[in-house]
């Protein structure tokens, strides 16, 4: 399994239109469990994507789909692509290591904190509430 939280910033004026994209893509995305987008409360212009995966290659196919590299292409380039990375690796190491680790165990290897690992899966069990559409 593997999972990711990222954002993006729409054009100014223009969130929608990567929203409606991305939201379009889910039903020709072969191994998507979930795929949860939605507008940030606090930024006007900030989309948020939250996804998991049966595996990272699944989701690394994903990217080459028409309608996500439309969606990407939509907004500006991100100011700094590194700051998606904390999220990412937390998301990973949670749905990667849980099986086989405790939560104790979790925060110990990858000094995430247990409310880190919680908010994770608690998007987790929200998510299987409300599985992405399909065709």
């Amino acid at each position: 399994m593997y999972g990711r939280i990222g954002s993006m910033s729409a054009a100014p004026g223009r969130r929608n239109d990567p929203i409606a994209l991305l939201t379009g893509a889910v039903s020709d995305m072969p191994g998507c469990l979930s795929y949860v987008v939605a507008k940030d409360a606090n930024q006007e212009n900030a989309v948020w994507i939250t996804e998991v995966w049966d595996s990272k290659e699944s989701h690394d196919a994903s990217l080459s789909s028409p309608s996500v590299t439309k969606a990407i292409s939509a907004g500006p380039p991100p100011a700094n692509p590194e700051a998606r990375k904390p999220a990412r690796a937390l998301v990973s190491a949670v749905f990667e290591n849980l099986q086989d680790m405790n939560v104790d165990e979790l925060v110990e290897e990858f000094g995430v904190t247990r409310e880190q690992v919680r908010a994770v899966l608690a998007f987790a069990a929200h998510s299987a509430e409300a599985p992405a559409p399909r065709p």
